[in-house]
């Protein structure tokens, strides 16, 4: 229930961040390269910028301070998920086995190209669920690196979710197949 101290105490943190806000851009734009950084990834955090224009910005993350660089990870996961969830839907409309099947191929491989580049979804739902699509997908297509890397995202998750660890038992054997199967056709 919001109480008029809670009302008074939200309009205080929001003058406060405001001011931050505004202290940062007038050092940004005074040239402080280090500000400058900070305040366009809190410009991307608040959406006031696309993913794309920031990346033009900065194409190299690894000059960024750490903190910045997870912020910006982050929401490429979030991003990344987003569109994998868009792409499944309109396949999943069209009422087409084959269309999900290959929206899954292509959401697993954007989904892997960014969990390799270190992002996922800050907030444990959509983490999981980014890796469950991928886990999905790597198992939809036969494929061990999808499916390893999902496995590794999502293993302390399942300590505590019975219904996850089912699917990470089935992907553990499927990775194990998908490696004999590679093995003896190398031989």
């Amino acid at each position: 229930m919001l109480s008029m101290q809670n009302v008074e105490k939200l309009l205080a943190d929001a003058t406060e961040r405001h001011a931050a806000f505004v202290a940062l851009k007038a050092k940004a734009d005074a040239g402080d390269a280090k500000a400058k950084a900070k305040f366009d990834v809190w410009e991307l955090e608040l959406k006031h910028v696309t993913y794309e224009d920031f990346r033009k910005r900065y194409p190299d993350l690894s000059k960024l301070e750490e903190d910045q660089r997870d912020s910006v990870l982050a929401i490429l996961g979030e991003l990344t998920l987003k569109a994998a969830n868009e792409t499944l839907l309109a396949a999943q409309k069209t009422s087409d086995p084959d269309k999900l099947n290959a929206a899954f191929l292509v959401v697993g491989e954007e989904l892997l190209a960014a969990a390799k580049l270190g992002a996922e979804p800050y907030d444990d739902n959509p983490r999981v669920l980014f890796y469950f699509y991928l886990g999905r997908a790597g198992l939809a297509h036969s494929r061990a690196d999808m499916l390893e890397v999902a496995l590794a995202g999502l293993e302390e998750d399942a300590e505590d979710n019975p219904q996850l660890t089912k699917h990470l038992k089935v992907w553990k054997m499927a990775v194990a197949k998908l490696k004999q199967d590679a093995a003896e056709e190398s031989k």
